[in-house]
């Protein structure tokens, strides 16, 4: 019996998906699980599995095609059936208007599309990104498709986001030697990263407003603490999210963010790793960047941005003593949070991070 072959629901926030690289052709024998398409996401490329046994009887879609969740993609059915051509016809309407109504959508939606990892903190680079070695001079390098993706999300989220700023400094330099002394006696090697989102996961506790997120005319609450934090990848960077970080220990946080680090670099990162962030984390501190200012992600409230720790003299305990220091900053959309809310809440993290015994 003949059944179509719907894009599946890849993630919680997925739309829709582009296809990348059908795995199959008419006439193939397909058994069930077998991989049949290759579909790209705002978030990752993913692999599209066949539901049932069959053979490719029709296939719908081409390459590079951008189509909604549900739509057909192909059609399987017995090796010696002939397909109706009012079924064909059915198919053929019904991925036609899935199309129009995400067309549509894209045209008319004045409103940031929610998303919960989606910026460019949580992009995986893809196979079209420029490598870096290859670029020269008057070369002309074309965009791949998760770097448009990503650049339109950019222009929602400084078009329709209304964000205001806000820097601290904090005095790192009980939590650095305690990373020392971690890092010298223990196998799981612990980064201020670490310690920065357990910082965060305890204060989203005390300040929960700062994990909202707008959905229509209300603010919505995060029930779990997700923090993303921005990796770098070959040509380009994801923002993998490590979840329930308030019920990890600094060590845990470290060995997941390591697991993540590994699946980023050989692109492995599921839709489930990029997902059900409230908040995101982005350290340029290793590229010797002192402060900067990181742009919001559609669907979440604020992001954190690190830069690097230096050494710097400051007053300390009625002296002037070599600190070392680093800079702090925070985006917030302000339709969520206003400047009370978020300068209590960047404060206690700073608070909480200069006291190393807060992490015994």
């Amino acid at each position: 019996m003949a059944i179509a072959v719907r894009l599946p629901k890849l993630g919680k926030a997925m739309e829709e998906g582009t296809i990348v690289k059908a795995l199959i052709k008419e006439g193939d024998k397909v058994s069930k699980g077998d991989i049949i398409f290759e579909v790209e996401t705002d978030k990752a490329t993913l692999e599209v599995e066949s539901p049932e046994s069959g053979f490719v009887k029709h296939i719908l879609i081409g390459d590079s095609e951008t189509v909604a969740v549900n739509t057909p993609l192909a059609v399987f059915g017995d090796e010696k059936e002939d397909i109706c051509a009012d079924f064909l016809k059915e198919l053929t309407a019904e991925k036609e208007a899935l199309r129009k109504e995400i067309e549509y959508i894209h045209t008319h939606d004045t409103e940031i599309r929610q998303v919960n990892t989606s910026d460019i903190c949580s992009s995986l680079a893809d196979g079209d990104s420029a490598d870096q070695s290859s670029c020269r001079p008057g070369k002309t390098i074309p965009l791949g498709r998760l770097q448009k993706l990503l650049g339109d999300r950019m222009v929602q989220s400084k078009r329709h986001i209304p964000c205001f700023y806000l820097t601290i400094k904090v005095d790192v330099t009980e939590i650095t030697d305690l990373i020392e002394k971690m890092n010298a006696d223990g196998d799981v090697k612990v980064t201020i990263d670490d310690f920065v989102m357990l910082a965060m996961a305890q204060c989203l506790k005390r300040y929960p407003a700062m994990t909202g997120q707008i959905s229509g005319d209300a603010i919505v609450l995060s029930d779990e603490i997700g923090i993303g934090l921005v990796m770098e990848v070959v040509g380009g960077v994801a923002a993998p999210v490590i979840k329930n970080v308030d019920d990890k220990t600094v060590t845990a946080i470290a060995a997941e963010r390591a697991a993540l680090a590994e699946k980023a670099a050989r692109k492995k990162l599921t839709l489930e790793d990029l997902e059900d962030a409230c908040i995101t984390l982005s350290n340029m501190g290793p590229c010797g960047v002192e402060m900067f200012i990181p742009v919001v992600i559609p669907g979440q409230c604020s992001i954190i941005g690190l830069g690097r720790v230096t050494e710097t003299c400051v007053p300390h305990k009625k002296e002037v003593a070599i600190r070392k220091i680093m800079k702090m900053s925070i985006s917030v959309d302000h339709r969520v949070a206003n400047g009370a809310n978020a300068g209590q809440f960047l404060d206690y993290i700073k608070k909480t991070l200069e006291i190393a015994d807060h992490f015994l």
